[in-house]
C-alpha cells in the first residue's frame, strides 16, 4: 500500500513513430525538431543510470517529437515506464479545480468574486469575505494544508477545521500558496454543481477532452500500468490509487492535488484547452493570466492553477509542479508557440527534479550545454549495500564523495538506509549503517536512538538500554523529536529488567 510523506532503459522508439502502444501518431517533423528530440532523448536516457524514473512527453502543436518511458514502473517485475504508464501529478491537478470553476463561471453558476459567506452558511466571519478569486490564486488568507493526505477526512470535518483555523493574513493582502484554498474550492464544485467533484471533472473536462486516464477512483484502471512509487528511489511504496481504493480520497487532498494522469492524457488536455474544447474564450483567457505576485523578487505570477510568465523570446509560458514526497510532475506549457512538455516521475529527487528545467533549455536553445546531474547520495548508498557486504561498510563514505562530488555532510542519509534494512531485517546492514554514522556523527543523539531500535529488534537488550540512554545524554535543549521514544523504550527495558543481560 503507498503510504503518505511529510512528505533500464526501456526500448528506444524512433523519433519520427511511436510504439504501437502509443495512441498518437506522429506527423513529420522538420530535421532541427529531429535533432532536438534526440538531443533530449540522449539527455534522459543518460540520467537512467543515476536514477530517472518517468515518462517525457514534448510536443509542437499536434506534432509529438518525444514521447517516451525511462526506467521502470514496477522494479521488481521489470516492467518499464511507457507513455501510458499512470502517475501521481500532485499539485498539478490545481489546473483541473480551476478549469472546472470556469466552467461553472461559464455555466453562470458562480462568479469569481463569489465569496465563501454567500457560498457557506456556517462560514467563519474572518473567511466569509473571502472571494473565489482570492482561493483560484492563493491570496485568500488561509494555511497551506489542513492535514496528512492519507488522513481519512470527510467534507464536513475538512470545512469545520478550516473554518476553525486561524487566517495568516488578511484575505487579498499577499500570495501565500494554500492547498486548503483548492479544497475549499472542490467543496464549492459540489455544491454548486449538485455532483460529486470527480464526477463533474470527468463529464466537463475529462471526457470532452478524450481523457480516459485521469482521476482518483473513476477510472477504469484495471487495464493500465501504474507506476509504482520508490521513494528515495528504493524503497517502493505502492501507489495512491491502491490508497484510494482502501481508504477514499482524504478532503486534505481533494481538489489540490493527488490526481493520476498520462503523460498522453496530460497532452490531450492541452490540445483540448487550446483549442477551445472546455472553457469559452473569456475563461480561457483568465485561465492564462497572471493574477497575483508571489514575492517581489520573482518573475513569475500565479494564474488560476498555473505560475504564468514570459520567455526570453516574449511568449507566455505556463508552468507547475507536483510533488507528494514519492512522485514529481512537471508541466510547461507555451501557449504561444503551442509547445508542451509534459515530464512526471515516480521517484521524487531534488538531483533530478529539475530535469524538466533543462529539458526546456533544450529546446528551445541549440547551443545549450545541460547540466551534468549527480545520483541522488540516498540511492547511492542503498546500491552500495546490495552490492557489496556489510564489512565493506567503510570504504562507503569514500564511494559517496567520489559519487556526488562531496563530502558526506547529512547524517540522515545512512540512518534511513539504515532503518530500511532493519525493516527487511538486513541486520548486518542495519548495523553497519548505524555504527559508521555514530562514527561519522558522534554528537547526533538521534543515532544512538536508531541504534538502540536495532539492538531491541535483536533482543540484545543490554546494549538497546544503553544506546537509549546515551541518546538522552545527548539530547538537545529543545526540539528532540526523539527523546520520547528513547524514555518509553528506557522505561519498558528497566521494567523487563530480569531479562536483560
Amino acid at each position: 500500500m503507498f503510504i503518505a510523506l511529510e512528505c533500464r532503459v526501456m526500448t528506444l522508439l524512433t523519433l519520427l513513430a511511436l510504439s504501437s502502444s502509443n495512441a498518437f501518431a506522429q506527423q513529420a517533423a522538420s530535421a532541427s525538431d529531429q535533432e532536438i528530440a534526440g538531443r533530449i532523448d540522449e539527455y534522459m536516457s543518460a540520467n537512467v543510470s543515476i536514477g530517472l524514473s518517468g515518462t517525457l512527453l514534448v510536443a509542437r502543436g499536434e506534432n509529438v517529437l518525444l514521447s517516451k518511458g525511462y526506467g521502470f514502473a514496477d522494479k521488481q517485475k521489470n516492467i518499464p515506464n511507457t507513455p501510458e504508464t499512470v502517475f501521481d501529478i500532485g499539485s498539478n491537478s490545481k489546473q483541473f479545480t480551476a478549469a472546472a470553476i470556469l466552467k461553472l463561471v461559464d455555466q453562470s453558476k458562480l462568479k469569481l468574486t463569489d465569496t465563501l459567506g454567500s457560498l457557506f452558511d456556517d462560514a467563519a466571519a474572518d473567511k466569509k469575505a473571502i472571494t473565489i478569486h482570492q482561493l483560484l490564486t492563493h491570496t485568500s488568507g488561509l494555511q497551506e494544508y489542513s492535514g496528512r493526505d492519507s488522513e481519512s477526512l470527510s467534507l464536513d470535518s475538512f470545512l469545520e477545521r478550516v473554518f476553525k483555523s486561524e487566517l495568516l493574513y488578511a484575505p487579498g493582502e499577499k500570495f501565500e500558496y494554500s492547498n486548503v484554498g483548492y479544497s475549499l474550492l472542490a467543496a464549492i464544485i459540489e455544491r454548486t454543481s449538485g455532483t460529486d467533484y470527480e464526477a463533474f471533472l470527468a463529464e466537463q473536462l475529462f471526457e470532452p477532452a478524450g481523457m480516459k486516464h485521469t482521476g482518483y477512483l473513476l477510472p477504469d484502471w484495471s487495464g493500465q500500468q501504474l507506476a509504482l512509487g520508490y521513494h528515495r528511489g528504493f524503497n517502493e511504496m505502492g501507489t495512491t490509487i491502491a490508497r484510494y481504493k482502501q481508504v477514499g480520497v482524504s478532503w486534505n487532498l481533494m481538489g489540490n492535488g493527488g490526481i493520476n494522469s498520462t503523460a498522453e492524457d496530460l497532452y490531450r488536455w492541452f490540445r483540448a484547452v487550446q483549442g477551445g474544447k472546455i472553457l469559452s474564450p473569456s475563461s480561457r483567457d483568465l485561465f492564462y493570466a497572471p493574477h497575483a505576485v508571489r514575492n517581489s523578487e520573482s518573475r513569475w505570477r500565479y494564474g488560476y492553477g498555473w505560475l504564468v510568465s514570459e520567455s526570453n523570446r516574449n511568449t507566455r509560458v505556463l508552468a507547475h509542479n507536483g510533488a507528494n514526497g514519492v512522485y514529481w510532475s512537471s508541466l510547461y506549457w507555451y501557449p504561444d508557440e503551442n509547445v508542451t512538455l509534459i515530464y512526471s516521475s515516480n521517484y521524487d529527487s531534488a538531483n533530478l527534479n529539475g530535469i524538466a528545467i533543462e529539458v526546456r533549455q533544450l529546446f528551445f536553445d541549440a547551443d545549450y550545454q545541460p547540466k551534468t546531474l549527480t545520483p541522488a547520495p540516498y540511492l547511492l548508498v542503498y546500491r552500495f549495500t546490495q552490492e557489496r557486504e556489510a564489512k565493506d561498510v567503510a570504504r562507503l563514505v569514500e564511494m559517496l564523495a567520489l559519487g556526488t562530488g562531496s563530502p558526506l555532510e547529512d547524517r540522515n542519509i545512512l540512518n534511513r538506509v539504515g532503518y530500511w534494512h532493519l525493516e527487511q531485517k538486513n541486520y548486518d546492514w542495519a548495523f553497519a549503517l548505524y555504527e559508521l554514522n555514530i562514527e561519522l556523527f558522534p554528537g547526533d543523539g538521534n543515532l544512538w536512538d536508531s541504534l538502540g531500535e536495532a539492538y531491541l529488534a535483536t533482543n540484545q537488550n543490554g546494549q538497546a538500554l544503553e544506546a537509549f540512554k546515551k541518546a538522552l545524554a545527548l539530547a538537545p535543549e529543545e526540539e528532540c523529536f526523539w527523546c520520547d521514544n528513547a524514555r518509553e523504550k528506557i522505561l519498558q527495558l528497566e521494567q523487563e529488567g530480569g531479562r536483560i543481560g
